[in-house]
């Protein structure tokens, strides 16, 4: 026999999957991106302040005495 309450979870539960999968794509997305211009926007498209799009530092390299790349802390190394 149909039990209404049985239709009822399992539709709110098929509701709640497809809202999981339509909002995680969203939430995957970087917060704050740089347009062409250097403004910074939020996902919504909105501006926002530029120190939310700060680009990270580059990465340094390092040196040793000969030239050549070495791992950045050791003795006798420095910044390239």
């Amino acid at each position: 026999m149909f039990k209404m309450e049985t239709f009822v979870s399992r539709t709110l539960a098929l509701i709640a999957a497809v809202f999981m999968v339509s909002v995680t794509p969203a939430l995957a997305q970087a917060p704050y991106k740089l347009d062409a211009k250097g403004n910074c926007h939020a996902v919504n498209g909105r501006f926002a302040k530029k120190e939310f799009c700060a680009a990270p530092p580059p990465p340094v390299h390092c040196r040793d005495a000969h030239g050549r790349f070495a791992k950045c802390g050791l003795p006798g190394t420095h910044p390239a």
